[in-house]
């Protein structure tokens, strides 16, 4: 007869605020591969534009901070605009935070 402990996620609550921090773990991901992909390039990296580059994880913390299903489904459509744009040079490292992202604006409230 003991206390037993929570796991970290079950104090969080529904599975699409869960779906949501995820998103926001794998952007934080995302923007530390791509800024070593800059940083290692022989590019020259004071012409990258750093709050495009920290942007997805500005936008995947929204649904943390507030978590309605509007704000959810409005930070999918803008991180989903922020891979389009940096499709080419960085977008594809937050294509797994997107990917989360879609699951949390689709998954309904019990």
């Amino acid at each position: 007869m003991g206390v037993r402990a929570a796991h970290p996620l079950e104090v969080v609550g529904s599975r699409a605020r869960k779906l949501s921090l995820a998103a926001l773990a794998l952007s934080g991901l995302g923007v530390m591969a791509s800024t070593w992909m800059i940083v290692a390039s022989d590019g020259d990296s004071s012409q990258v534009v750093w709050p495009l580059v920290v942007a997805p994880v500005v936008i995947c913390l929204l649904p943390v901070l507030s978590p309605h299903s509007r704000v959810r489904i409005g930070a999918t459509f803008a991180l989903g605009a922020s891979c389009i744009v940096a499709m080419f040079s960085i977008g594809f490292t937050q294509l797994p935070a997107l990917g989360a992202a879609v699951a949390a604006a689709i998954r309904e409230e019990p």
